[in-house]
């Protein structure tokens, strides 16, 4: 993967009064915000500001919009630059919730394995309604910080703040939107979804993969046959996404199938059928699919 195109950002007085308390009581920090509120932007920055002083991982669980790993997967970046990924195979969290909440507590257990004492924690824009309440609250309820920083005033974070405010020890705090924020259209997020796609998919070929033997996670089987181009996540022993495929057929008398894959999913361990389907360019099939969602 191409490390992210740097951008200059604009801080605010708000961002150092962060960073000041973050550095004062270090652990686990989890940035939660709509769409379009910079939360990806103020990660960036947090885990460039606070490695000059000491060790950070950065986690992102923005599966719709990742800037580590491909889409449709957790990431991890550890400060010598080691990235591990999970696979959770939607673009939306809305639609795997067992595999986003998995992943998230295997990225932050395997990041405090490496002795690292500060983890900035990305999440999506999914924060309406109550799914997405429950969702957000479960994180916490499961990860633990120590710092959850809400971005902007919004009824959802203010129910989401109020829902996790009487856990112990964890400290909200709460920043405004930062005025240098572009608000993407749907259509420069799918974009940017494709590209990220196009790019992890690089180089693969048709190829089929002997199942037996392998662990199986989901089905690929839709009500009129199987559902050519779905993505696909092959896994090694410890779970960790080795790389993502597209299927193009399968053979069951067999026991196998055709993939548009690198080379290494034929070593892989495991397979995870996951709920979105994408073209031979990176583009979503089924744009209805997660339309417009985080």
């Amino acid at each position: 993967m191409t490390a992210p195109r740097q951008q200059t950002i604009r801080v605010s007085r708000q961002w150092l009064d962060l960073m000041a308390r973050l550095q004062q009581r270090p652990g686990r920090v989890m940035i939660v915000g709509p769409i379009d509120s910079g939360k990806s932007t103020l990660a960036v920055w947090l885990a460039a500001r606070l490695a000059e002083n000491s060790t950070v991982a950065s986690i992102d669980a923005d599966v719709g919009q990742s800037r580590i790993g491909p889409p449709g997967s957790i990431g991890l970046r550890l400060p010598d630059g080691a990235e591990r990924h999970y696979f959770v195979g939607d673009v939306t969290p809305a639609t795997r919730v067992a595999a986003v909440l998995s992943g998230l507590v295997r990225a932050v257990t395997e990041a405090e394995a490496c002795g690292v004492p500060m983890t900035i924690i990305d999440t999506t824009g999914y924060v309406d309604g109550d799914a997405a309440l429950g969702l957000k609250v479960a994180k916490v309820e499961l990860l633990a910080p120590l710092h959850i920083v809400a971005i902007g005033d919004s009824k959802p974070l203010r129910r989401i703040a109020a829902a996790v405010g009487d856990l112990s020890g964890v400290e909200v705090a709460r920043v405004a939107t930062a005025d240098s924020i572009t608000t993407k259209p749907p259509a420069l997020r799918r974009q940017y979804r494709a590209d990220r796609f196009a790019e992890a998919l690089e180089g693969s070929n048709l190829r089929w993969i002997d199942m037996r033997g392998k662990a199986v996670q989901g089905t690929a089987d839709a009500p009129g046959g199987d559902r050519v181009g779905l993505l696909t996540g092959f896994q090694d022993r410890r779970h960790r996404l080795v790389c993502i495929g597209l299927l193009r057929s399968i053979d069951r008398k067999g026991g196998r199938i055709l993939v548009q894959a690198p080379e290494a999913a034929e070593g892989a361990a495991g397979v995870v059928f996951g709920d979105v389907c994408i073209g031979s360019d990176g583009r979503q099939i089924d744009e209805n699919h997660g339309a417009d969602r985080p």
